[in-house]
């Protein structure tokens, strides 16, 4: 995980920020279906259950979060 922010106040009691955070998620073992490459695996659960249907695995995945904030206080 990966993060910081920036926050800048122009004028007293007011604050303006940019939050962002980075995660990288793995699994502990196996595998779980990557929907980035096989966005459609999940309505042919039976076709991969049988083995006509082949999806792309992948063993992590990674999610990135941006906020914006404004605040003032009174």
């Amino acid at each position: 995980m990966a993060g910081g922010s920036i926050i800048w106040s122009p004028v007293k009691d007011l604050d303006i920020g940019v939050e962002a955070f980075y995660t990288q998620i793995g699994l502990k073992n196996g595998r779980a279906i990557d929907l980035d490459k096989s966005p459609t695996a999940y309505a042919n659960i039976a076709g991969i259950n049988n083995g006509t249907f082949a999806v792309r695995t992948a063993t992590k995945d990674s999610v990135s979060q941006v906020r914006f904030r404004v605040q003032r206080d009174f």
